[in-house]
């Protein structure tokens, strides 16, 4: 529970820090240039997120289907 506190809380203060930029850099000429820079690095970090949320759940889903196939051979031993 607290690890996605954190995470809402810390995207919370990045939107903020966007927008106080956006607000205060508004008029000058480099602040489109960063401003793409950071979609783009949000933009990579959120598709390693959904990879790695992808690769946890392949895990957990390989992991069960070990732990059936080694109760079933336990079973048949003991019969």
């Amino acid at each position: 529970m607290l690890q996605s506190q954190k995470g809402t809380v810390t995207r919370a203060l990045e939107r903020l820090e966007r927008r106080t930029a956006e607000v205060i850099y508004g008029e000058q000429k480099w602040y489109n240039w960063v401003r793409e820079c950071q979609d783009e690095e949000e933009r990579g970090r959120q598709k390693e997120r959904e990879k790695v949320r992808l690769e946890a759940a392949l895990f957990k889903r390989h992991g069960r289907r070990l732990s059936l196939e080694l109760e079933m051979r336990r079973r048949k031993k003991i019969r």
